[in-house]
């Protein structure tokens, strides 16, 4: 994929990222769970028709396209103040995938987080990154956020980016409804010591903030985002 790529450049060859796991939570959800065994993913027009039918049997209003923004929206967490669809309409499409031994979409990152937590609790099974990587920080929704509460437990280093500018506030809209953001990012939440560093990319103080990054978070972490992502704000969660 692309950063893959930009990473191979960027190292000097594929052999440096080659035991990298890089992707986008869904991929790399997909690949997890496919090393378990086959999974079955059900493409946009058969969930359409799934939809269709649960609307027509439960007599409920609305197009299947709405619907399914609704189940996806309630799959990832994200509350609303009104419910469009009852939870009757909801479980029916649940049975209705079941049947059909299919995936949607969102069910990726659900059924990863519940293998996750199945095998924590009855196996132990240990953390399956040592060193954990999150762009876009700003941007997550609860179930992902609950992935990388996850796969960061046991491991030895937790690294999130994300933009927290007043000017360009991204993903404010969703802080808003779920109280998500750089918040979540604790001590508390991840059992270990949170550092933060803020580098604001404006000229000509861009260079100032990220050498203080870069002498307090280490120079190779810092530097390396500042070259993958143009980033604001970084946190830091290191094992003691």
């Amino acid at each position: 994929n692309e950063m893959r790529q930009r990473l191979e450049q960027r190292l000097e060859g594929r052999k440096a990222v080659r035991g990298m796991t890089i992707g986008t939570f869904h991929s790399i959800c997909l690949q997890r769970l496919s090393q378990r065994g086959p999974v079955r993913l059900i493409d946009e027009s058969a969930a359409m028709e799934l939809a269709a039918e649960v609307l027509k049997e439960s007599g409920e209003k609305g197009s299947a396209r709405d619907f399914l923004g609704w189940v996806s929206r309630r799959k990832n967490g994200l509350s609303e103040q009104k419910e469009s669809y009852s939870e009757d309409a909801f479980q029916q499409y649940e049975q209705r995938l079941h049947r059909f031994d299919g995936l949607d979409f969102d069910d990726l990152l659900t059924e990863e987080w519940k293998y996750g937590e199945e095998s924590s609790e009855k196996r132990g099974k240990a953390n399956p990154f040592a060193y954990l990587l999150v762009d876009e920080f700003q941007d997550i929704n609860p179930i992902q956020y609950r992935l990388i509460r996850q796969w960061a437990k046991g491991g030895k280093s937790l690294f999130v980016i994300g933009n927290q500018s007043e000017e360009h506030p991204v993903g404010l809209s969703f802080r808003s409804r779920n109280q998500l953001g750089f918040a979540v990012v604790n001590d508390a939440a991840f059992g270990r010591k949170i550092r933060c560093f803020k580098l604001i990319p404006k000229f000509p103080g861009t260079r100032r903030s990220c050498e203080h990054g870069r002498d307090q978070a280490g120079k190779k972490k810092v530097l390396f985002h500042v070259v993958v992502s143009f980033l604001l704000v970084a946190a830091v969660a290191e094992a003691d």
